[in-house]
């Protein structure tokens, strides 16, 4: 992994000097694989990988989280959403709620909520829609988690 800090000709902050993977090489003995993180967490066009491979997804990112400008800032689609919050760091939304939470962080886990909520009920007509699914194992299960989700759901609401 090339995650080191440097500055070098080229106006990076990430070494890619010959004597650094050298270095890298004798010290630990392995060679760094530039562009591993990024390969690795997916980062590369994230936008069209998440566009064409997901559905109901919320990326919840605080803007003092140093992260957040690496995070998807924008909406990718109708479920694919951006809740941006300018006044936190990071998971401060899917901590346990408090009374001493602000409004403006009530409303964003009551929006996060709401998403999933409707993404369920969703999810549930669609399923009761289609004729042909029977009420089979799989079925029993997506219930059962839609009842848990519901639990859940209700639960958040009354906090």
């Amino acid at each position: 992994m090339v995650s080191s800090i440097g500055i070098e000709k080229n106006n990076t902050i990430f070494k890619q000097t010959i004597e650094y993977m050298n270095s890298c090489n004798k010290s630990y003995g392995v060679a760094p694989i530039q562009h591993w993180i990024t390969t690795y967490y997916g980062s590369h066009g994230i936008r069209v990988v998440v566009k064409r491979f997901c559905s109901n997804l919320i990326f919840s990112n605080g803007f003092r989280d140093p992260y957040s400008s690496a995070g998807v800032l924008e909406d990718i689609s109708d479920s694919i959403i951006a809740v941006i919050t300018k006044n936190v760091a990071h998971c401060l939304d899917i901590q346990p709620a408090t009374e001493d939470d602000p409004e403006w962080l009530v409303m964003q886990r009551k929006i996060e909520v709401d998403m999933v909520h409707d993404w369920i009920l969703k999810y549930s007509a669609d399923l009761l829609q289609n004729q042909s699914i029977r009420l089979n194992w799989d079925c029993k299960i997506s219930l059962f988690f839609f009842f848990l989700s519901s639990i859940f759901l209700i639960f958040m609401e009354q906090r």
